[in-house]
């Protein structure tokens, strides 16, 4: 009688423990079903570029076209973000590679959304704050593209596909004479423009003070920067200082009142190292010039 009243426990406590468990099960499912309740799915799609890349003397050897070039060819990194009413409700972060490159899906609420697309060519991924401002790592500006859209969300899934602007200017230093060996990094320090980027406006939204450095080999000839101007034109200041291999300065030039416009390259060339002897040698150069806003065609001032 003793071990059949054991045996009776036994099987009661496993089956209040199965029930229990099966409980638990339930409402897990329960929570997970109402998490994604009343959302709907948005589908984004960047497979464009509206605006033709720099011509064929940039960094980037893209052909030189006014047709719409696909989003692996020019951008490295790729972020889409969502805000509703200032807040961010999701990110995705991509590089080229990734899977589903160029795509991202969200679930969203029913209502109106803001759409941030950021492609760019920096090292790190670039942070969406809000509409409204965009950084990068390190403050380093690449080349950069971007679109900003409000999208209404329904009941029903959506796919959208988004073409994208360039957002930067880019400043060129062509040297025409020979690179002393000495030489092993070009600083570009230039102030005037912005590191970091307005998507609702599609200008740079800080006064910054931009330092870039560039390793120098002796078969180079062309230097590139990027900022993000205040409006469709802006003048730089450029300081750009010759550096040796043990981070000593040695030459350096100054360009004052330097003119760029949005989605342009204003090109300086010259011979650069002119005067140089082995000393720190300081020039200030100053030029009043425009710069013409078609893409493909750059303004080139010598010096």
């Amino acid at each position: 009688m003793i071990k059949s009243g054991i045996t009776w426990a036994v099987w009661t406590l496993l089956l209040l423990s199965l029930c229990v468990s099966c409980e638990k099960i339930a409402l897990d499912d329960d929570t997970e079903k109402a998490s994604v309740e009343g959302k709907t799915k948005l589908r984004v799609t960047v497979s464009e570029l509206s605006q033709t890349p720099f011509d064929n003397a940039s960094s980037l050897q893209i052909p030189d076209s006014r047709a719409s070039v696909p989003i692996t060819d020019i951008c490295g990194r790729l972020s889409i973000a969502v805000f509703k009413d200032g807040i961010k409700e999701d990110v995705v972060a991509q590089k080229k590679g990734d899977e589903n490159y160029g795509t991202a899906t969200f679930s969203l609420s029913e209502g109106v959304h803001t759409l941030v697309i950021i492609g760019h060519n920096g090292e790190g991924t670039a942070t969406l704050s809000s509409p409204q401002k965009v950084t990068f790592a390190s403050n380093q500006v690449s080349d950069t593209f971007y679109a900003c859209e409000e999208v209404t969300v329904g009941a029903d899934e959506q796919q959208l596909s988004f073409d994208l602007k360039r957002a930067v200017s880019m400043f060129r230093l062509e040297v025409t004479d020979t690179v002393p060996s000495t030489v092993k990094q070009l600083r570009f320090y230039y102030t005037g423009g912005s590191s970091t980027f307005d998507p609702s406006s599609g200008f740079g939204c800080v006064n910054s003070r931009q330092t870039v450095n560039l390793t120098v080999k002796p078969e180079m000839k062309v230097f590139e920067v990027y900022t993000f101007p205040h409006s469709l034109t802006d003048v730089l200041k450029i300081t750009v200082t010759a550096i040796n291999s043990s981070n000593e300065e040695l030459f350096e030039r100054v360009f004052e009142e330097v003119p760029v416009t949005l989605n342009c390259i204003t090109t300086y060339r010259g011979k650069f190292f002119q005067g140089f002897e082995g000393a720190v040698v300081r020039y200030e150069q100053t030029y009043a010039i425009t710069a013409n806003p078609e893409w493909n065609d750059s303004t080139i001032v010598d010096f």
